[in-house]
C-alpha cells in the first residue's frame, strides 16, 4: 500500500501520505540508517520481539520499519546502523 498513493490516502488522508512519502524519501537520500538520524530526533528503536524502528509522521501515526535481513549487528548486539543500507516497511500505526 505504501507504493499506491491513492490506497494511502483514502486510508490514512492527504496529510499523513504526503507524511509518508516525505519520510521515506528523506531516507532513500541517506547513505545509510545513522545518517537519517542526524536530521530527524524522532527516529525511535522500538522494544519489540523483533528489531524495528518508527519514525512519527505526525502526533498521532507512526512508519514502523525493520533494517532488511541479516541484520548487522554491533559487538554489544545493537544494530549497527551504519550498515543498515535497506530497510522493510511494515506498516503505519496510531500509537494513540
Amino acid at each position: 500500500m505504501i507504493d499506491d498513493d491513492r490506497a494511502l490516502v483514502r486510508k490514512y488522508g492527504a496529510v499523513i501520505a504526503k507524511a509518508v512519502k516525505r519520510k521515506i524519501n528523506t531516507m532513500e537520500s541517506m547513505p545509510h540508517l545513522k545518517g537519517y538520524r542526524f536530521i530527524d530526533s524522532h527516529l525511535e528503536l522500538l522494544e519489540s520481539d523483533e528489531i524495528e524502528y518508527s519514525v512519527r509522521l505526525d502526533k498521532k501515526f507512526r512508519l514502523i520499519f525493520s533494517p532488511c535481513r541479516p541484520i548487522p549487528l554491533m559487538l554489544d548486539g545493537g544494530v549497527d546502523e551504519e550498515k543498515v543500507v535497506e530497510i522493510l516497511i511494515r506498516g503505519i500505526v496510531d500509537y494513540h
